[in-house]
């Protein structure tokens, strides 16, 4: 094995190792309790863009979630809750939403990012967008464009984006409960 190789070989091993703990690090991190836990919000400018950092929340092992939610889908009344599952902490970089963003705005970019973590084929839009947002109290209520203009089989796409928006809205302080519809008092229109 000549020189380069071997630097190649200990690149890859030292790569995975780093990997490996980093994985460690986030399951570990994930046993406190989410409600306990604030979402990570920095602001980085660069020459070209301003971006946010944010923090998600998504199932520690994406494949064994989306199998669990098409067995819960197709009638499997002995399959875990898809909320139940274990999920981890995932920083994300995003475009800022504002030069100055609200908390609604973070909110509503983090349940977007959040969304579109799960890969949802169907009859549906490419991506879950947020059409409504409020916080009442300790409530966030909100609304996709899923919800509000569906199609047959929404049921499952919605089943597989839910759990991780919830998960993620409840690491903003303040925020104990997440409703998926309107606030008291307002109606569809008014969105």
């Amino acid at each position: 094995m000549n020189s380069r190789n071997l630097n190649i070989l200990i690149t890859i091993i030292l790569t995975m190792f780093v990997a490996g703990s980093v994985s460690y690090v986030y399951k570990k991190d994930t046993q406190r309790s989410v409600a306990q836990t604030a979402p990570t919000e920095k602001t980085t400018t660069t020459k070209s863009s301003t971006t946010s950092i944010i923090t998600i929340m998504i199932p520690s092992d994406k494949v064994a979630y989306q199998k669990t939610v098409d067995n819960m889908n197709s009638g499997d009344q002995a399959a875990v809750k898809p909320s139940d599952m274990p999920f981890i902490k995932k920083l994300l970089t995003i475009p800022k939403p504002s030069e100055n963003p609200t908390t609604s705005e973070i909110m509503k970019a983090t349940a977007y990012a959040a969304a579109n973590e799960i890969f949802t084929p169907g009859g549906g839009p490419d991506h879950a967008e947020v059409a409504y947002l409020k916080t009442v109290k300790n409530t966030a209520y909100i609304l996709l464009n899923i919800d509000v203009d569906g199609w047959a089989g929404v049921s499952f796409t919605q089943s597989k984006i839910r759990p991780l928006i919830e998960k993620t809205l409840l690491l903003f302080p303040g925020i104990t409960k997440v409703v998926f519809g309107l606030a008291p008092g307002d109606t569809m229109p008014s969105i």
